[in-house]
């Protein structure tokens, strides 16, 4: 997920030893906090399992977050993550499209 930077810098300021070095990295070992994001006017909210937001491993010790900083670019790419932990179904025609989100059993 590519987030706002102060979203991104608060996200990880929760998790022990987590490091900023062009990237956010955490130690492999770390278990990580869910996170939580508002969808739409309704504001209607997915949790993305802590379990979820390890995205894979830099090195033996490290991994790369889920979380990353768009570093003060207009864009939010919210992108897998939140795809893979909620149902999402894309629905309507005729000028009339929208998105639609369900929990997932445990999320």
């Amino acid at each position: 997920m590519i987030v706002d930077p102060s979203v991104a810098e608060e996200y990880w300021s929760h998790v022990p030893n987590a490091i900023y070095s062009g990237a956010y990295l955490f130690p492999c070992v770390q278990t990580l906090p869910s996170f939580g994001v508002a969808i739409g006017r309704r504001g209607y909210k997915i949790t993305i399992p802590g379990e979820m937001l390890n995205y894979a491993p830099v090195n033996r010790d490290y991994c790369y977050g889920g979380i990353q900083s768009n570093r003060g670019n207009p864009y939010q790419v919210y992108g897998d993550l939140m795809f893979r932990s909620s149902f999402v179904v894309f629905y309507g025609g005729a000028g009339n499209l929208g998105l639609g989100f369900a929990a997932k059993s445990g999320s």
